[in-house]
């Protein structure tokens, strides 16, 4: 076992152990479930804490265990039953992303996101230095614009309904506005950027749709057909392709808003990168609004289509 993979496993047995003491005779699936890890996995860390307990390591010293018939009961660990507290720097961690999602707009947990920072800023030992943080970070959220909100609110109606909505769509790796018939499964906020993960009837797969890029949204009677469970992360997907670009240090913001990966060993001012691109087009239409402060190296056909569009663009500003 790794040293990672051990310090994982031994953190997760401190807090197994009140766990049990509170929820004495629990059916070991159960327990697997609530603590997030299989039934092999928690049988394995029972065995091992049969083996835990106070110097002498006699049956009068360890924690007495038992579990053979499904069910979980524990006895002699009293000196483990308080549960982990956090570190002053976890709370405060904590406490930072609660305000953060407590000022998300529709959050809908709102009391319940103050009273759990409540109870936590309680537990701190540097609360001056929680409340001091505090006024040094003020959490400022977008709001959006009462259109988007009213969108937003339709798209929500119909993910509680479990019904399908009707949206027009912005396509800005094809330039296109697109009609599409959605299933609304889950809100996401990534890089501070609210997407709708959905179910896309027009391209038979699952989707994520930039809220500010949705134009019109249209409520339907049609009941979802696709179930929100279990349903992977989004990954990269296998279609898009790693084109070499140049930045200048003025585009560098590339590297951060297009996750573009820098290579090492550069040589001169400009910054040699890969870029991950689903639509050679697209990438086309960003190197024109960079200026030339992104070159293509990597396909010199696409470099010089970039050049000759970018001169017809300027021979139609001197006409």
């Amino acid at each position: 076992m790794s040293t990672k993979n051990a310090l994982s496993r031994f953190a997760r047995l401190l807090v197994l152990v009140p766990f049990l003491q509170t929820h004495q005779g629990i059916a070991v699936a159960d327990a697997a479930v609530m603590m997030g890890i299989s039934e092999r996995d928690l049988v394995a860390d029972l065995y091992l804490l049969w083996m835990c307990g106070l110097p002498g390591y006699t049956h009068l010293e360890l924690i007495d265990l038992e579990f053979e018939h499904g069910h979980i009961s524990i006895q002699n660990a009293d000196t483990l039953a308080k549960p982990l507290s956090l570190t002053a720097d976890e709370a405060i961690a904590l406490s930072m992303g609660l305000s953060l999602l407590g000022a998300l707009p529709n959050a809908g947990l709102n009391e319940d996101l103050r009273s759990a920072q409540a109870k936590i800023q309680a537990g701190v030992l540097r609360a001056s230095e929680l409340a001091q943080l505090t006024k040094q970070v003020a959490v400022v959220p977008v709001e959006p614009s009462s259109e988007m909100a009213g969108y937003l609110g339709v798209i929500e109606k119909a993910m509680i309904g479990e019904t399908q909505v009707e949206i027009e769509y912005y396509v800005a790796t094809r330039d296109e506005m697109t009609k599409r018939t959605i299933e609304p499964m889950l809100i996401r906020l990534i890089d501070g950027i609210s997407y709708v993960e959905a179910w896309c009837h027009l391209a038979e797969d699952r989707r994520l749709f930039r809220l500010d890029r949705i134009y019109g949204v249209r409520p339907l009677k049609t009941r979802r057909s696709h179930l929100p469970l279990s349903l992977p992360d989004f990954e990269r997907s296998g279609a898009l392709v790693d084109y070499q670009i140049s930045l200048a240090p003025s585009g560098r913001w590339i590297l951060e808003r297009y996750g573009a990966i820098a290579l090492e060993n550069r040589k001169g001012p400009n910054a040699p990168a890969v870029l991950a691109v689903g639509d050679r087009n697209w990438l086309l239409r960003l190197a024109l609004s960079a200026g030339g402060d992104l070159q293509v190296t990597s396909d010199l056909e696409l470099a010089n289509e970039i050049r000759e569009t970018a001169r017809l663009a300027l021979a139609n500003y001197q006409a």
